[in-house]
């Protein structure tokens, strides 16, 4: 016996027809109820085995509620339809549904409801031959990329098969379709075709049947809806708890609305607790819908709410779970139209944010655009004179000096130095900051453009101009002391160097101590003016304590840890020792997440790969030179780092794995003048630019 379980009136029709099929007696009594009639008479043992197959039970204020409704003439209390299933263990009860909670509910606490897991890839495939025709011939490729298209998806694939055989079109074109973009998908999604194997009052097209369950939600819980509405505006995976849930919601509330979402199987829970997903064409669906009723710019503001309001405060080490988790969401929600101020502004510190993120994880170029285009709302939406928009000028400029465009740096932090004095005078803490970062960018600009001597009188005058008393507690010391230092060193003055950079040591010893990331980055560049100065029992005791401070302090995968590693590679290697100097330059090269390949990963592989080819290991050596070759495209400027001359694209030239990042390159005239890097014992590779031929030579001298 097969009863549709979607309407009271459907229900009490084919209970009627089932008990005239079987002649219960008393039917002639019009004031019998035949609902009641039929489960007694099916609840007698005697009257025989039976099956009861109650499909689409969906609606549980129809099954389980004891709401007022119009029955047939009357208006009386509707009795729960679930009182009317029959009982008996000479009886058998099929119930589908797509509330799991209502399920639950019918069967009772004894028995296990069996959940329906979702069609892999072979049983989607076997349904999409099996609703096609022979003279159809899918072939499996075919096959294969439907099922995928429509993430195997049972309704969905029924429909696309029966969409083919009544269209007659092709199969090719029903992909172009599907990969044309959202529209066209929703289009065929709500496409109803007929299909001889479903009930005449279900509909076929997959949006009308989800459409039936939104329209339950929305009348059983609204609240699951609102959370349904929200979901599908951020990014469809992970979607975490605090995105969804409101700060004066009660944890039961939020909790009932979830459970409600996933009886309905619109979202499922991850394997972490409180992280929830839905499916593809769910999200499509509910977007459509939601369109129709003209609330989706609603929801879109919602979701840039939520996310505005759970950013990270942090960019520190101990928040990248924090920044990972929301990420996805934020890029979710940056892709929506929004035209009004206050979404306007919750988008700019949206990116702000991020970009200061993307910033700390050394992402520069995707840091510039993000502050840049917050920065250009704000300025747009607030004015040139709001305090926001000048702390995004000056974040912006930190990039734009990380990136060595100095000359813009320098721009933005002179127009903020100027706004700041403007706004809160000379002596305020910011305005002081301002002007310090103008001063250090001044300095580096100069040496940028080879002014070493100028960049050298600048920290000279600053640090003669204090007075003793003043050296260890006046803010610019420090880094005017650090900036000298890095001169001397790339001019090869190495014991002055060393002086300034024991010099900044002493400071920090007196003020904050060597355990911060001042103390670590003095340390570390010390070490590297040992290393220079060939001293490697200090060198390696220096960098290994600033490899345990930053370990604790940034993470094992932070760009100073592994520049801290990598330099350890190099020291070993300097050594002779290629044991260790591969232990470290491993352990750098698993740090390096992204398969962008920068100057720091280019530099650990080009280690590596003279490593290898010391050790013997020519296959690994070759796989290490296609990385560091691989991002130096063809064509590229390239230019001779000793006489600055560009090389042209007909000539050769020597390359360094080691010196310069990685990025270090003589041309021929220079080579036969004498030019080299700045260690013997590296290897230089000489290079065509039109790549004919690599081959290592000694380093030249």
């Amino acid at each position: 016996m097969w009863v549709h379980g979607g309407s009271r009136t459907r229900f009490e029709t084919a209970y009627e027809e089932i008990a005239r099929k079987l002649d219960i007696s008393g039917l002639e009594h019009h004031e019998t109820s035949i609902l009641r009639l039929l489960t007694d008479w099916l609840s007698v043992e005697f009257n025989g085995p039976w099956l009861l197959v109650l499909d689409n039970v969906d609606d549980a204020e129809l099954w389980v509620g004891a709401a007022v409704n119009q029955c047939f003439d009357s208006g009386v209390r509707s009795v729960p339809l679930a009182q009317y299933l029959p009982r008996g263990s000479h009886g058998h009860l099929l119930i589908t549904t797509r509330d799991h909670q209502l399920g639950k509910q019918l069967i009772g606490t004894r028995k296990k409801p069996i959940t329906i897991l979702p069609f892999g890839k072979t049983e989607a495939i076997l349904l999409l031959h099996s609703k096609t025709s022979v003279d159809d011939d899918i072939s499996t490729s075919d096959a294969s990329e439907i099922v995928e298209a429509l993430e195997y998806l049972p309704l969905a694939i029924t429909q696309a098969a029966a969409y083919l055989d009544q269209t007659e079109m092709s199969v090719a074109e029903y992909l172009r379709l599907l990969k044309k973009g959202q529209a066209d998908e929703f289009d065929l999604l709500q496409s109803s075709v007929h299909d001889p194997s479903r009930d005449y009052e279900i509909q076929n097209a997959v949006f009308q049947t989800w459409k039936i369950s939104f329209d339950q939600i929305s009348k059983q819980n609204p609240r699951s809806a609102d959370l349904l509405s929200l979901m599908v505006m951020l990014d469809r995976q992970s979607i975490p708890a605090m995105l969804m849930q409101q700060s004066d919601e009660s944890t039961l509330h939020f909790v009932n609305a979830i459970q409600k979402l996933k009886a309905f199987s619109f979202i499922a829970e991850e394997v972490k607790t409180s992280v929830f997903s839905m499916h593809r064409l769910v999200q499509l669906s509910v977007k459509k819908w939601l369109e129709y009723r003209s609330t989706a710019l609603k929801w879109r503001k919602a979701a840039l709410d939520a996310v505005c309001t759970h950013l990270p405060e942090s960019t520190s080490y101990q928040s990248v779970s924090r920044w990972e988790s929301i990420t996805p969401h934020i890029r979710a929600v940056l892709e929506h139209h929004v035209t009004d101020q206050v979404s306007l502004l919750q988008r700019a510190t949206i990116m702000a944010r991020l970009g200061l993120w993307e910033h700390e994880q050394r992402r520069f170029w995707l840091a510039c655009e993000l502050l840049k285009e917050a920065h250009y709302v704000r300025k747009k939406v607030l004015g040139p004179e709001n305090p926001s928009v000048l702390t995004n000028a000056i974040d912006l400029a930190i990039v734009y000096s990380d990136m060595g465009h100095m000359s813009l740096a320098h721009h933005l932090f002179q127009e903020a130095s100027a706004s700041c004095e403007k706004f809160y005078g000379r002596s305020n803490e910011k305005t002081l900051g301002v002007a310090k970062r103008l001063f250090f960018n001044s300095i580096l600009l100069d040496f940028q453009e080879g002014g070493f001597a100028e960049a050298e009188d600048k920290c000279i005058q600053l640090l003669g101009g204090l007075k003793p008393t003043l050296e260890t507690t006046h803010p610019w010391t420090l880094d005017a002391i650090h900036h000298l230092a890095m001169i001397y060193a790339r001019q090869g003055k190495f014991r002055e160097a060393e002086s300034m950079y024991l010099r900044e040591i002493n400071v920090l010893q007196e003020t904050t101590g060597l355990k911060d990331t001042c103390g670590l980055r003095a340390n570390y560049s010390l070490g590297l003016v040992h290393q220079e100065q060939g001293a490697f029992l200090d060198a390696e005791r220096l960098y290994r304590q600033a490899l345990t401070g930053y370990l604790e302090i940034s993470g094992p995968d932070h760009r100073w840890t592994l520049n801290v590693l990598g330099s350890l590679g190099s020291l070993f290697l300097h050594q002779g020792d290629f044991i260790e100097s591969e232990k470290f330059c491993l352990r750098a090269l698993a740090g390096y997440k992204s398969p962008f390949v920068g100057p720091g990963k280019r530099k650990i592989a080009g280690i590596l790969a003279v490593v290898y080819r010391g050790m013997g290991r020519l296959e690994d050596e070759k796989t290490m030179t296609r990385l560091v070759f691989g991002t130096r495209l063809q064509g590229a400027l390239i230019v001779c780092d000793s006489c600055n001359n560009e090389i042209s694209e007909l000539d050769f030239y020597y390359f360094c794995f080691i010196c310069n990042g990685a990025d270090f390159d003589l041309c021929q005239s220079c080579v036969d003048g004498g030019a080299k890097c700045r260690h013997d014992s590296h290897l230089l590779v000489k290079r065509w630019r039109t790549d004919r031929l690599s081959q290592n030579v000694p380093n030249p001298g």
